[in-house]
């Protein structure tokens, strides 16, 4: 898989994720205003324990699949390949049934457990089905990850979202009112229920057309195929440091969560300011993830990638395609940064109105962005190469970071909530350093600061002063809306004039744009 083929891979799941993201903000917007705050808490309600029982699904399957589909396919083996598909979509089909099992039969008992209200039985009735679909995908995007092909991923991605908006509204709004709110949280749950066999639909047309398409080994009797419980031990040896990976992550969020109050309290805030500053900082999560969805796309595409160089034991090729990977997380993360922060205050303004403290916490906090876009993609290089221990380790020492400089930098008064913005920044910079350090002694890879940092940086700086310049004008003469359009369309532009003139962007690193071949010609003609 050569360096190009994997970056267009990832093009395409950017443009998937932000098109079902944008999608998904409209859906979220409709049923807010159509079930109000109480129905959307048992909306919400079954989402947790729809999450709860697939986090594992959802964050491991389409990573552990598709590099055990990429080494076979590195090799030749098209029987071992067929029987993972075969032996895991078995095992998985047992997990689903199990769930939809679970919903039915003891969800008036979890709704018990939970102590929540008795309505949100009816939004997770709506849900019932839903795992065995999630798992279903789930599989089918592995597949094509593997092999390479982002198309369906993405393709699936918006035909969730745009039947989850087309059809989940619809139903909600029916069912609130003819039968009341909490009945109405139940359509736009079984909205979510339909969305997911939409998007199963969709994916799966593509695996049928690429069967009939394929070449003959597809099914071909090549290779020698592993035993079934070598497969099921080659699964879990890869899914289960996956989702520790992903949960240890998700002790940043939990320390947060645990510490903001009783140290806001010892600064002298109390409990209601304190809400509304943690409020705000969850907020920045919305903008934030914005440039994260490149970072995880570069991320899904990598696996398959450094899997199948790795299986043939090529570390030339993993050096090559890391600093590709990472040039473009540089190229991309910069100006985020610098947008970020510079236009925070006019950003919270019109997404989050009366968000007194949105606009610092965003400021400060995009600061961080390059960090967590730098993790993700070097997980995914070590995750290639089955190296799982490492990472958890490097987390966890981010974390028990995280954690302290919490406690202390919290309770300072002229911190306050910018205690836990620096310990952010210094707990996934520390995890950041710690990823290199392991990549740069498992492959000897070592990072041309120049061209992959000092040039991007420069090219974002640059873009800065421009930007402080001519947003002035276009505030005085427009409104909020039509400048943030203008100031985020202008400065593309601008910065991809800066790539180009100092020979910052390549040629592969087009690929990741919706729209490189055009690009390609200009870059052609000036560079």
């Amino acid at each position: 898989m050569s360096r190009n083929s994997y970056i267009k891979g990832a093009g395409i799941l950017v443009v998937g994720g932000l098109m079902s993201r944008f999608i998904g903000l409209f859906f979220k917007a409709f049923i807010t205003k159509i079930l109000g705050s109480y129905a959307m808490g048992l909306y919400y309600n079954t989402f947790f324990i729809l999450n709860f029982l697939l986090s594992f699904i959802i964050s491991a399957v389409p990573l552990t699949l598709s590099k055990m589909i990429a080494e076979k396919r590195a090799l030749g083996d098209y029987k071992g390949l067929n029987k993972i598909m075969i032996i895991v979509s078995i095992m998985l089909t047992m997990i689903g049934l199990l769930f939809t099992y679970i919903i039915i039969f003891q969800g008036k008992n979890i709704i018990l457990i939970a102590g929540w209200d008795k309505n949100t039985y009816y939004p997770l009735m709506g849900l019932c089905f839903a795992p065995l679909l999630i798992i279903y995908v789930c599989i089918m995007r592995g597949y094509f990850q593997g092999i390479n092909d982002m198309k369906p991923t993405a393709v699936s991605q918006i035909a969730e979202s745009l039947s989850r908006l087309v059809i989940g509204v619809p139903m909600c709004y029916y069912f609130a009112h003819r039968y009341g709110q909490n009945i109405g949280a139940g359509g736009a749950t079984f909205g979510t229920t339909i969305s997911e066999a939409c998007g199963l639909i969709v994916i799966f047309g593509f695996y049928t057309r690429y069967v009939k398409k394929a070449d003959k080994p597809l099914y071909a009797e090549t290779g020698k195929a592993d035993s079934t419980l070598a497969i099921i031990k080659r699964f879990y040896s890869i899914s289960i440091p996956v989702s520790i990976t992903y949960i240890m992550l998700s002790l940043h969020g939990i320390v947060n969560s645990f510490t903001y109050a009783p140290r806001l309290k010892v600064a002298g805030i109390g409990l209601e300011e304190a809400t509304k500053m943690f409020g705000d900082y969850s907020n920045t999560n919305t903008l934030v993830s914005v440039p994260m969805t490149i970072s995880m796309a570069v991320s899904v595409a990598l696996i398959p990638a450094i899997a199948e160089s790795y299986v043939k034991r090529d570390i030339q090729s993993i050096r090559r395609k890391t600093a590709s990977a990472l040039r473009v997380i540089f190229i991309v993360g910069f100006p985020c940064i610098v947008g970020l922060s510079m236009f925070s205050d006019l950003l919270f303004r019109l997404i989050f109105n009366n968000s007194p403290y949105g606009g610092a916490i965003l400021r400060y906090s995009s600061y961080s962005i390059l960090f967590i876009m730098l993790i993700g993609t070097m997980q995914s290089i070590l995750q290639g190469m089955d190296i799982f221990k490492y990472i958890i380790r490097n987390i966890a020492i981010g974390v028990l970071i995280k954690y302290l400089l919490n406690y202390i930098l919290i309770a300072i008064p002229a911190l306050n909530i910018n205690g836990m913005i620096i310990s952010n920044f210094i707990s996934f910079g520390v995890i950041a350093l710690l990823h290199y350090r392991v990549l740069k002694a498992q492959t000897g890879f070592r990072i041309k600061i120049f061209d992959t940092i000092i040039k991007p940086l420069f090219a974002s700086g640059v873009m800065g002063v421009f930007l402080a310049l001519f947003s002035n004008l276009l505030l005085t003469y427009f409104n909020d809306v039509i400048s943030i359009f203008l100031i985020i369309i202008t400065a593309m532009v601008f910065y991809f004039g800066i790539l180009i003139v100092t020979n910052t962007i390549k040629e592969e690193d087009l690929d990741m744009l919706t729209i490189g071949k055009k690009f390609k010609r200009y870059y052609n003609k000036y560079k």
